[in-house]
């Protein structure tokens, strides 16, 4: 009888420790479950539409500017100045035909940025300007025009849908030119070529808050 028994509590005492050996199984189990639940990783993301437009509006010339001097002449005959047509590149056109000591050309040209990415113009030689050949009475400037000019450099920035004009000016010295320099120039004048790009890229951090500041609507 007491072996009946005891074979009874042996018997349930086994029961007991595989129950609880099941219990921590299925506790493992779960408890791994929902720590690898917790490592899902879900997203949803949009790129919006932007635009890329930076480019010259329309030259403009004075009508009513006077050179004064050997006889009084209109700034606007003394050359033109228009967009080139059929370009890929932003390109201005200018000619100027400077007669007399103290004769000059000059138009402004709007810089618009059309799109919404704020732009900025390159470190990477992102401003040439040339002029061919060098004569020291022929000076020939590009400048912002602003309350103090200055001239477009590396980094100035164009905030997205703002524009920055500025003034091309190519100028016959009168303080500088020699007798000499008229005398010895040839029958047919001199011909000059000059050049004169900025180039655009998107703006980062570096663009220059002063070239933000001259921007106009």
């Amino acid at each position: 009888m007491n072996e009946n028994i005891k074979n009874e509590k042996k018997y349930q005492r086994k029961h007991r420790e595989i129950y609880l050996v099941l219990l921590l199984l299925l506790a493992i189990s779960v408890g791994f479950s929902y720590l690898t639940t917790q490592l899902d990783i879900i997203g949803n993301t949009t790129v919006q539409k932007q635009s890329w437009n930076v480019h010259f509006g329309t030259p403009v010339v004075d009508q009513t500017a006077i050179i004064t001097g050997t006889s009084d002449r209109l700034v606007k005959d003394r050359g033109t100045a228009a967009i080139r047509s059929n370009s890929n590149d932003l390109i201005v056109d200018f000619t100027a035909s400077l007669q007399y000591p103290g004769d000059y050309f000059e138009f402004t040209v709007p810089v618009i940025n059309a799109g919404t990415i704020d732009a900025m113009i390159s470190r990477d030689s992102g401003v040439t300007k040339t002029i061919s050949p060098e004569l020291n009475y022929i000076t020939y400037t590009v400048n912002y025009v602003t309350t103090v000019p200055f001239q477009p450099e590396g980094g100035d920035g164009l905030l997205h849908g703002k524009n920055v004009t500025v003034k091309v000016r190519v100028e016959y010295s009168r303080d500088v030119v020699t007798n000499d320099n008229v005398n010895n120039m040839a029958s047919g004048g001199v011909n000059l070529s000059s050049t004169f790009s900025m180039k655009f890229i998107q703006a980062d951090n570096t663009a220059s808050n002063l070239s933000f500041a001259v921007n106009n609507s």
